[in-house]
């Protein structure tokens, strides 16, 4: 009769299940830091596996392959960010537009000071935002970035009293989101190095919002207000 193999009664307790990140988080988070720093052309998939410590088919098993790795962490760089819902909701609120404009700029800006900041997150979505392949321009640009930018057209040209596709409308809307593009872009550790007192991490981040809030509003009325003089004269 075999003697029964004993187990020691002091292994080492991995831990619950939901306190190790899944082998496709893991994935997902090596291959973001991959791409963020060597976009899809020169990412390889033989260091994304290394960095998660994964076998090299891994990529195809979870994701298909690299085409499938690129989406879906172009996917999750999206679902981190404020999302489509957050600006209708605050486009919906009975507030009124300027008000709006606050909530959508105290959205975007603790967006782009918060965790997401310190991640891969923003470094790929500024990286891939200059190439703008076909797959960042379905996920992010149409998918999101279209619906996004005619509700903050409608609260501007609320705040213009102008038609939402009126020409002033849109320019102002580049004025409004060009300084959210520039922190996008911008390495922070530069941006708090050439303007020490307009890094978020300084004098916090409601400064900031207040700042680009008045800012804003200063340049749409006065545009607004030469709209105006131009259909009197």
């Amino acid at each position: 009769m075999r003697t029964p193999i004993k187990r020691s009664a002091h292994r080492a307790d991995p831990g619950p299940a939901t306190d190790r990140p899944s082998a496709r988080t893991r994935l997902l988070d090596a291959a973001g830091e991959v791409f963020a720093d060597k976009g899809f052309d020169g990412a390889r998939g033989a260091d994304i596996c290394a960095q998660a410590g994964m076998n090299p088919a891994a990529i195809n098993y979870y994701f298909g392959g690299m085409d499938g790795l690129y989406e879906a962490v172009l996917i999750e760089a999206r679902d981190r960010l404020p999302r489509i819902g957050d600006l209708a909701a605050i486009a919906a609120a009975d507030t009124d537009p300027r008000s709006k404009l606050r909530a959508i700029m105290q959205l975007a800006i603790t967006a782009l000071s918060g965790p997401a900041s310190r991640s891969w997150v923003l470094r790929l979505i500024g990286r891939e935002a200059l190439s703008l392949s076909p797959t960042f321009e379905r996920l992010l640009v149409e998918a999101e970035g279209l619906p996004k930018l005619a509700i903050l057209r409608s609260i501007i040209g609320q705040i213009m009293e102008l038609p939402p596709d009126h020409p002033a409308v849109a320019r102002s809307c580049l004025s409004v989101i060009t300084p959210c593009q520039v922190m996008l872009i911008a390495p922070r550790d530069l941006m708090a190095h050439l303007l020490p007192a307009s890094d978020p991490q300084g004098r916090g981040d409601q400064d900031l919002i207040e700042h680009l809030v008045d800012f804003a509003l200063g340049g749409l009325f006065a545009v607004a207000a030469a709209e105006k003089a131009k259909r009197r004269s």
